[in-house]
């Protein structure tokens, strides 16, 4: 290995633009393969790479070969570059692996502007970065810590730190010519030449120095408000206002449909008893002995709570309201009557003998509905029947094609699987080779790495031991500096024996003319309290008779009510039945004779 690093110390660097691009994809697909031999590698991907160039192969296998060799020490000294420069855009990692290589291994100081060329035609602005990188004196430091983790101590003396010492300078150098060559390519503006006032007349009034005592008056400068917040307010604004809008609309078009509903409640509250009469009385049909009756339940009824329910005020005077109004529209009714008005009581009756024809109608509709229903739903479970026939001859023809599959299935995969065992066998031996390898390499460079870390700590001892006498150093300046500045004379505030406390008014008012005062003003807050006390009892007392009158008002209205809906119990209802038509007995036959048909399979 030393043998052939010491043959190529002059590298062909004849790379071109293409060239590098080649290289760059090559790195990508090695990398992301993790491919171990990197001569092997070449051979199977860089043929179809190199069609339109078939002259310049073998130079870009031997720097592929090269740049493979050194690849781990490149990709850490690349992400020590983007952390330095603070770069989290990774993309062009590959593309500065190839400069740095360039850059490290391609040295001599007669070759200053040919390196210079070669980067500026890759990168002019990455190159700059990478020169900037390598001219401070860290990044050797950095650079020999990273190559004693791969490679040993005489070949990074020999063959990396050889080329970085030969000129401390020659990277400095590299930075400035690219520099340069920036610089040149920045278009210069040129700044306009504007004209000027003469001040000849123009005297500037100067301003008198502030005192060294007194304080500078400070000025309030409002901040301008955003515009992005008026726009803001403004489009919150519209917003509700659509919102209210559709409220206000909704409202309206409910309030119409609740006044509809309520004058045809208000004329079936006049008639309590018309509501309690239309009721569903069970129907009892003539079916065989395998149907199933169904049978209508009642409402349930509501029952009393024996315990007395306290009432409060609110709920009392909203009751007293309720009858006040319903004796204030009956009289009105009345009133109109005995003035010729028309009575509505006949066309009520025959609204409810229409809605108990309607309701008739409706009950046979649905009792049709539902025998059809039956009916469907005995011929749907005759063709499940028949559907799970057919499928089970399809499932065994099925099952019959399965097993041939499965047993040709079989012989293919015990083929395949002698040959991958004997694939796998290969590659064992072949791991186990390179393993061995691997760890015969890393024992000799731990012994190397080790002797390294010694000397690096002594060298770093010293450094940190001059860093620390020049601080000392700084620190005792620092020291005498805050004293000279703290050494200044103290102002003192003498006593002022003219001036005197300020007592304000405390002294115009006699202690007699104080308690006068007090004494007038208790009496009159005495006085208005009793007042308001009276006002108080007075308005309990009125309250109180209101709600005794406002309960025996509602205690009346309820005991009436109450003789009414027994009134309309006694009274003998019209009990409901449904006549049989044609069509349900005909329905009602054919539903027996599927079920029958149904059960005679079964």
């Amino acid at each position: 290995m030393m043998d052939e690093c010491a043959t190529s110390k002059k590298l062909n660097f004849c790379l071109k633009n293409t060239h590098i691009k080649i290289i760059e994809s090559l790195l990508m697909t090695y990398r992301r393969l993790k491919c171990e031999i990197p001569s092997e590698f070449v051979q199977e991907f860089l043929p179809p790479l190199t069609n339109d160039c078939p002259d310049e192969y073998d130079s870009i296998e031997g720097n592929f070969e090269k740049i493979a060799r050194h690849l781990n020490f490149l990709e850490d000294v690349v992400a020590d570059f983007y952390v330095k420069f603070k770069r989290k855009d990774h993309t062009d990692k590959f593309l500065l692996i190839d400069e740095f290589y360039v850059a490290i291994f391609w040295r001599s100081e007669d070759e200053i502007v040919l390196l210079r060329d070669y980067l500026k035609s890759v990168n002019l602005n990455k190159s700059f970065q990478i020169a900037k990188y390598l001219s401070y004196d860290k990044t050797i430091i950095t650079m020999t810590e990273i190559a004693n983790r791969y490679f040993d101590l005489d070949y990074v003396t020999n063959e990396i730190l050889s080329n970085v010492f030969q000129d401390g300078d020659f990277y400095k150098k590299v930075h400035e010519k690219l520099f340069e060559e920036q610089k040149s390519l920045m278009i210069k503006s040129v700044k306009v030449t504007q004209p000027q006032k003469m001040n000849v007349l123009s005297h500037t009034k100067r301003v008198p120095r502030v005192p060294c005592n007194s304080r500078e008056e400070y000025i309030f400068k409002a901040a301008p408000i955003p515009e992005s917040l008026h726009t803001e307010y403004k489009r919150i604004e519209e917003n509700l206002n659509e919102a209210r809008k559709k409220n206000r609309e909704k409202a309206e078009r409910l309030s119409l449909e609740s006044q509809q509903i309520s004058v045809l409640r208000d004329s079936s509250l006049e008639k309590e008893g018309a509501s309690e009469a239309i009721e569903t009385t069970p129907t009892i049909h003539t079916t065989p002995e395998n149907s199933t009756t169904i049978k209508s339940k009642p409402a349930p009824k509501f029952q009393e709570p024996v315990v007395p329910v306290k009432k409060t005020t609110t709920c009392i005077l909203r009751e007293a309201a309720l009858i006040v109004k319903k004796e204030e529209k009956e009289i009105e009714r009345l009133n109109r009557l005995l003035q010729g008005a028309a009575d509505f009581t006949v066309f009520e009756s025959f609204y409810d003998e229409m809605k108990c024809k309607d309701e008739k109608e409706k009950i046979l509709d649905i009792e049709k509905k539902h025998l059809k229903g039956q009916i469907t739903y005995e011929e749907a479970i005759r063709a499940k029947k028949n559907l799970t026939k057919v499928n089970k001859m399809k499932r065994i023809e099925f099952e019959r094609e399965k097993e041939k599959i499965e047993a040709q299935l079989k012989e293919y995969k015990e083929k395949e699987m002698e040959s991958i065992k004997q694939q796998v066998e290969r590659v064992q031996q072949i791991q186990q080779a390179v393993e061995e390898k691997k760890q015969v390499l890393v024992e000799e460079k731990q012994k190397n790495a080790k002797e390294l870390n010694e000397k690096t700590r002594a060298l770093m001892i010293q450094l940190i031991k001059q860093q620390q006498d020049e601080l000392n150093k700084k620190m005792d300046m620092i020291k005498e500096i805050r004293l000279l500045q703290s050494l200044r004379i103290i102002p003192k505030k003498e006593f002022d024996a003219t001036e005197t406390m300020n007592m304000g008014l405390f002294c115009e008012m006699s202690y007699l003319e104080l308690t006068e005062r007090l004494a007038m003003l208790r009496e009159e807050m005495k006085e208005q309290l009793e007042q308001r006390q009276l006002r108080i009892k007075q308005e309990k007392v009125r309250q109180q008779e209101m709600l005794r009158e406002m309960e025996a008002l509602i205690d009346v209205t309820h005991q009436e009510r109450k003789l009414s809906k027994k009134q309309a119990k006694s009274l003998p209802r019209q009990q409901k039945c449904i006549e049989e038509d044609k069509e349900l007995m005909d329905l009602r036959l054919k539903l027996e004779a599927a079920r029958k048909q149904r059960l005679e399979k079964e």
